[in-house]
């Protein structure tokens, strides 16, 4: 089953204001950074995968991320978490 627009009703938008003798500016600015990271959140997907040690090179050569893949050491030996934002 597709869905298809037929029209749209309207568009809204948000603001945050605050004046400059607000009392909590820390507040301020941990809202607007939290806005600001679920915005560029939304652009990618978080991948998650196990792979042995022998592997750890070329999967990272493969998975390299926003910046860079996120490697946990798991508690079976040998093996690792690899996390990526693509």
């Amino acid at each position: 089953m597709c869905s298809q627009v037929v029209g749209e009703i309207g568009t809204t938008e948000s603001v945050l204001i605050t004046h400059k003798g607000s009392y909590d500016r820390g507040v301020v600015k941990t809202v607007v950074r939290r806005i600001e990271g679920y915005c560029t959140a939304k652009k990618y997907s978080m991948i998650c995968y196990n792979v042995h040690e022998n592997d750890l090179e070329a999967a990272l050569v493969v998975t390299p991320g926003k910046q860079s893949p996120t490697v946990t050491h798991l508690n079976i030996k040998g093996w690792y978490a690899v996390q990526a934002l693509i």
